[in-house]
């Protein structure tokens, strides 16, 4: 998959939405979210990006144009999300895989899963998550090279 993007070209690009194709112009900021994207994806050490910016500003659309163009998985956050909640959907993510566990066993093996090859996960309404969900991410990202990018 050809990541390299020209940032003068405004050529609509499509991806799939929830099953539906639809047509993304990669805008000045779409691009610049794509590169940070490839350069968090591609850092030995600092593997979480952050995407904000006001209500209906594309973040949502740029979250999944990063992901297919860079092969990631693109998760939603929501509200009440429990740690583990965010657990099992990563491992179902990145693996394909439901599991019903305890908390620190998901984490040993989404450690595992993650440590497997480079991943990337785009996590959209992460603004809903709090201190220990970032813990949890920063621990995956340190410890098993799992590249983020939070959005929201």
């Amino acid at each position: 998959m050809d990541t390299t993007m020209d940032t003068n070209d405004n050529t609509p690009q499509q991806i799939v939405v929830k099953g539906r194709n639809v047509n993304v112009v990669p805008t000045f900021w779409v691009n610049q979210s794509l590169k940070m994207a490839q350069t968090v994806l591609h850092h030995p050490f600092n593997r979480i990006g952050l995407i904000t910016g006001p209500t209906g500003t594309g973040k949502t659309i740029a979250g999944h144009y990063i992901a297919q163009q860079l092969g990631g998985k693109r998760l939603c956050c929501y509200e009440g999300m429990s740690r583990t909640a965010l657990a099992k959907a990563l491992i179902k993510a990145l693996n394909n895989t439901e599991i019903s566990s305890h908390y620190n066993k998901l984490l040993g093996l989404l450690q595992n899963i993650c440590s497997a090859t480079n991943r990337l996960v785009v996590l959209d309404e992460a603004n809903e998550l709090d201190w220990p969900h970032l813990n949890t991410l920063r621990f995956l990202a340190d410890e098993a090279s799992l590249t983020i990018i939070l959005v929201g």
